[in-house]
């Protein structure tokens, strides 16, 4: 555990000095406040008044820290939380990480550091050791929509393995044999989990995984674009198609469109059914529980403020929903009980 002391050395001043700089009680020349704010972020330090809980008064606020801000399904997760939060008397500050680790370690010290009750974090990825740090403090932190490995702390994640499982299933059922997979290339859980629903669904039809039908590319439209485009290359190209992200959908969209390739491929997307039945070619989807993450990860979070231990350790997972195209049946509803 990062100490004042550890600061002090670092920045070559006394510990008086770290003090009044954290502190703002005497002071200090702007030379020696640089060194101690460059050395409490190289270091990560978590100053004791807000580590310690010692505060006099609560806040009021929770920190929202989102890892993708370009997601429109991210909306949905603000709304809710804000909603859920306002209904308890918190307010909510937003910070987007846009995907970095050092963002998202910025957006974490700027949390503590302006005293808020606790963390809801959306993880950039799969390691941030000064999450650890935080959590060491007793800061309360939820996870939601995505969770880090190795770190016990309450996770509220849609149930995307099975999700993605039940979709393949029916992709196969429908004829497919040769289905690729898209997904992102940020190593996330999500897209880790979204790939284990596709391996295993393959694997219980007695149909061998081709290496050229999976493409990772970047999250965004243009990445969804490129790879769907070299999966229609392919001399035997797939007769259908998953894509394990939102934005790379709609990328997907285009590149179908762009092929002229509708009426040979069946896709499937990780997004929100609201508006697929809009857009050519239609496509079934998967529709993730954005507002009822918010929803449970903010009641969690405020429970835990309250010193209430929440019953959600360490994952809780909600159920997707797959939606077929051109179908006027309901939505097929996932049981995702474990």
């Amino acid at each position: 555990m990062v100490s004042m002391k550890d600061v002090s050395n670092e920045a070559g001043v006394s510990i008086a000095t770290v003090s009044n700089v954290i502190n703002k009680t005497k002071y200090v020349s702007e030379e020696k406040v640089q060194l101690v704010q460059n050395a409490i972020k190289k270091l990560g330090y978590v100053p004791n008044a807000f580590a310690k809980g010692l505060k006099t008064k609560r806040s009021g606020v929770i920190s929202l820290i989102l890892h993708d801000t370009f997601n429109p399904q991210y909306m949905s997760l603000v709304n809710s939380v804000t909603k859920t939060a306002q209904e308890s008397g918190y307010s909510v500050m937003i910070h987007h990480s846009d995907r970095s680790v050092n963002k998202e370690k910025e957006a974490l010290m700027n949390s503590v550091s302006n005293s808020v009750d606790g963390i809801i974090l959306d993880p950039v990825g799969l390691k941030n050791e000064y999450i650890k740090q935080i959590l060491q403090q007793n800061i309360p932190i939820v996870f939601a929509g995505l969770s880090i490995r190795g770190i016990n702390a309450p996770c509220v994640l849609a149930n995307i393995k099975l999700g993605t499982y039940e979709a393949i299933c029916h992709l196969i059922k429908t004829n497919h044999r040769h289905i690729g997979f898209i997904t992102n290339a940020l190593n996330t859980n999500l897209s880790k989990e979204s790939f284990e629903g596709y391996k295993k669904a393959l694997e219980d039809f007695n149909i061998t995984m081709q290496s050229e039908y999976i493409k990772t590319n970047a999250s965004s439209h243009t990445g969804g674009y490129k790879a769907v485009t070299s999966l229609l290359m392919l001399s035997s190209p797939p007769s259908a198609i998953f894509v394990a992200d939102e934005l790379m959908t709609h990328g997907a969209i285009e590149a179908i469109n762009v092929a002229k390739a509708d009426a040979d491929v069946e896709l499937i997307g990780l997004t929100n059914n609201e508006w697929s039945n809009l857009v050519k070619p239609k496509i079934s989807v998967i529709s993730l529980p954005t507002s009822e993450i918010g929803r449970l990860s903010t009641e969690i979070i405020i429970d835990m403020i309250n010193g209430i231990k929440p019953n959600v350790m360490p994952k809780e997972y909600l159920s997707t929903e797959l939606f077929i195209k051109n179908s006027d049946a309901h939505a097929m509803h996932i049981n995702t009980e474990e």
